[in-house]
């Protein structure tokens, strides 16, 4: 008797198996092509951006004992710390100077991208499902423009948010002296990453906060031994002067810029009351109250909103759950929606936030992506309105006239303003325990905590996806 034929599956053409390739490698793949081509573009010109003229030249100072803060085109304002990291790369001839400049700042993306979306609850960066292939994209799409400009400047600003983010992402994870010790490594180059220290008080977190300063003040005085002032003085202690005389000495909203690129709530005021007085003209003493007053008063509301959504201090956070009992990973995602709140006010309540600086903004954009990819009426407006008020406001998309307008308005502003409220409804309302932060927000809508028991009750791995641990 003949042997009946057995059935096979036809085997998938090669097209089809290219296609599933580059559908489960798009992530990496993206990044490649990306950090490929964006290399000559990088290097072609070594002398333009900050590396060079200031973070080259504060180095080769260091080294010869001189003083760093100078008033000069490139001046280089920052702690001493960001000089004293130059020094191995300021030896080398200037294009190769410049290269490996590049490949420090890819290696920190990366860093800083990975840890973000691991905060976010993301899965592994292969093979993702339908809705983290959204929230991926969407992600790209509304901070696209903010990854780029430190490149464009080659500046310090992806390695510092690389040391925020990963920070956050080990203080999430219970790993409480490593996230301090990297967010003191961030504080260190820049003081805007402070404000994790009263945060990390304020969740009870004492030894951490103190890891934090004692961090920052032990690198930023190492540069005293290693390269002694011709003076005497001490690195750290001349910065810190000159920082204190030039914010008695600016205008708010000032700080050697021209005040359209100051998109801080500084240089936001500054513009909106007509403060267009020439450099080292001195305002009638009203108008400096006026403008005063409006920067701390709106400062000392968003810090007050903030300390509601953050609940009772001196306690570690709440954790995203509506039941009695609470998962660990609940505190997790808590944490990451606090740490991008801290961000967010980094932003804002800096003297000064240029372009460059918006890169901390990728978690904080991230968490908003992953909001509307769940599809909540809430999340996609949100996420709507960060489009408009972030990429689609660009010079490239409306032009040069018009984008200069829009820096004028403070767009920018508004646009982390914007994705400051929508972490504020993501943290929830305080005492409402049984609604507070469902793990994607917006839990006043009733198709998102539908979700949530859904995937609590056991659906398919596939069906819950966006739990994923941090």
């Amino acid at each position: 008797m003949d042997e009946l034929p057995s059935r096979q599956s036809p085997r998938p053409g090669i097209a089809a198996r290219i296609g599933r390739f580059l559908l489960a490698w798009e992530v990496p793949l993206a990044a490649v092509v990306f950090f490929c081509g964006y290399a000559p573009v990088f290097t072609r010109t070594p002398e333009r951006g900050d590396w060079l003229p200031c973070y080259v030249q504060a180095a080769q100072r260091m080294q010869a004992g001189e003083l760093l803060q100078r008033s000069e085109a490139a001046a280089y304002m920052y702690p001493p710390a960001m000089a004293m990291v130059t020094v191995p790369l300021s030896h080398l001839p200037p294009r190769a100077s410049v290269a490996a400049w590049y490949v420090v700042n890819v290696l920190a993306l990366c860093v800083l991208f990975v840890s973000a979306w691991r905060l976010a609850g993301g899965p592994a960066l292969t093979g993702l499902s339908w809705r983290w292939r959204i929230a991926f994209w969407l992600t790209l799409a509304l901070a696209g423009r903010w990854l780029v400009s430190p490149l464009e400047n080659k500046q310090f600003d992806i390695v510092i948010a690389a040391f925020v983010t990963a920070g956050g992402l080990w203080l999430a994870r219970g790993r409480d002296w490593k996230g301090a010790a990297a967010i003191g490594v961030a504080v260190a180059m820049k003081c805007t990453p402070l404000l994790f220290l009263p945060y990390l008080w304020w969740r009870g977190k004492w030894r951490a906060g103190i890891m934090v300063l004692v961090t920052a003040v032990s690198i930023n005085l190492l540069p005293d031994f290693l390269w002694p002032r011709q003076t005497g003085e001490s690195y750290a202690i001349e910065w810190l002067q000159f920082t204190t005389h030039t914010l008695d000495q600016q205008m708010p909203g000032g700080w050697w810029s021209d005040p359209r690129l100051n998109q801080s709530l500084a240089g936001m005021f500054r513009r909106a009351l007509g403060w267009t007085l020439p450099e080292g003209e001195v305002p009638s003493s009203a108008v400096e109250q006026t403008v005063r007053w409006a920067i701390y008063g709106t400062a000392a509301a968003l810090l007050g909103i903030t300390a509601w959504r953050f609940g009772r201090p001196f306690r570690a956070a709440d954790a995203f759950s509506h039941q009695a009992s609470v998962p660990s990973g609940g505190e997790r995602r808590r944490t990451a929606v606090e740490a991008a709140v801290i961000m967010c006010l980094m932003l804002l309540l800096s003297p000064m936030s240029g372009k460059a600086h918006y890169v901390i903004l990728l978690l904080p954009l991230m968490l908003s992506a992953r909001e509307a990819a769940w599809g909540s009426r809430g999340s996609i407006i949100l996420a709507v309105g960060l489009l408009v008020s972030g990429p689609l406001v660009s010079k490239g998309f409306v032009g040069r006239e018009w984008g200069g307008l829009l820096l004028e308005w403070g767009i920018p502003t508004w646009h982390v303003l914007i994705a400051l409220a929508g972490l504020w409804v993501m943290l929830g309302r305080a005492g409402e325990s049984h609604r507070r932060a469902l793990p994607h927000g917006f839990h006043h809508w009733p198709n998102a905590a539908h979700r949530l028991g859904a995937g609590a009750a056991g659906l398919p791995r596939r069906s819950r996806q966006w739990t994923g641990e941090l």
